[in-house]
């Protein structure tokens, strides 16, 4: 059982290692901040500890590496932490020279745990190599804006493609290991004319890098208006679900060939969402669960 079972827990983030045996689960209780912490599972999610010892938080996100060894999380008030021996000591991690305290949103690793990259909301991306002590060691990334209202951001398994994307909108696309970065042109039929109205919230990447699931939600303004996927890297993108409404997540398989997304409500005032899965790499049609909506 999750130590955390109150009517006012208000869990944020999950990420696993590929066995699933290493969990990270994070709270985002804005309104009890100081009941808010990071509970970590080595188990397959039997028995959880609660990290006390990390510190109170609006724990945002995380990642795990594939053998569960390096766990990587991030609150909202700027703070990131790492774990090289699969959870028992976690570290502060030194930000870059400049960075200060961002509000991250989002942090991604490699599946061996020596790539790590973050966005931060109205502030900048961040990449690294980590040592196998932990230590990171920043890179400048070029091609970037100096800010934007970065929302997520996901890496294949070797950590060469990174793909980051923001509120505003924006999305940019790395294939170096972030070294590199250049703007994501997603469009629907007509390549020359680019989607601009997608306040874009989740991006999810395959194993290889070459399947791409982007979804967008009112946080930026207005509603996403559907489940957005390329299976070529970014070259060229369809949008096989057009349900608009607030999407809240995404998951996918490690070769791209089943994807899920999660939405807050269903485009009335009901509130009620849905989880949606495609079997077949993003063509439809899409099984849903939940109430509302459609598909």
């Amino acid at each position: 059982n999750c130590p955390a079972t109150g009517s006012q827990d208000v869990w944020h983030s999950l990420s696993a290692s590929d066995d699933g045996q290493v969990m990270v689960a994070g709270q985002a209780e804005a309104a009890n901040f100081a009941n808010s912490m990071l509970s970590i599972s080595t188990d397959g999610g039997q028995t959880w500890t609660e990290r006390a010892d990390l510190g109170a938080g609006v724990w945002i996100s995380s990642a795990v590496s594939a053998d569960g060894s390096r766990i990587v999380a991030a609150t909202l008030d700027g703070r990131m932490v790492m774990s090289s021996d699969g959870g028992t000591n976690f570290a502060p991690v030194t930000l870059p020279t400049g960075v200060t305290a961002p509000s991250f949103e989002s942090v991604t690793l490699s599946n061996d745990g020596s790539r790590i990259a973050a966005v931060a909301m109205n502030g900048p991306v961040i990449v690294g190599n980590v040592a196998q002590d932990g230590a990171v060691t920043w890179i400048t990334p070029t091609g970037l804006p100096a800010t934007a209202g970065w929302r997520a951001i996901d890496s294949s398994n070797n950590g060469q493609v990174m793909v980051a994307v923001a509120e505003d909108p924006a999305a940019f696309i790395s294939t170096d290991a972030g070294a590199t970065w250049a703007p994501l042109i997603v469009a629907i039929g007509d390549p020359a004319v680019p989607v601009v109205d997608q306040n874009w919230y989740r991006v999810k990447v395959s194993g290889d890098g070459n399947t791409i699931a982007m979804v967008g939600n009112a946080f930026g303004g207005s509603s996403g208006n559907g489940i957005y996927v390329s299976k070529d890297g970014g070259g060229t993108f369809t949008r096989p679900f057009e349900l608009v409404t607030d999407y809240s997540g995404i998951a996918m398989s490690a070769d791209g060939g089943v994807i899920a997304v999660t939405h807050s409500s269903n485009g009335s005032t009901t509130g009620e969402g849905q989880v949606l899965m495609s079997p077949n790499g993003g063509g439809a049609p899409l099984r849903g669960a939940g109430g509302g909506g459609g598909g």
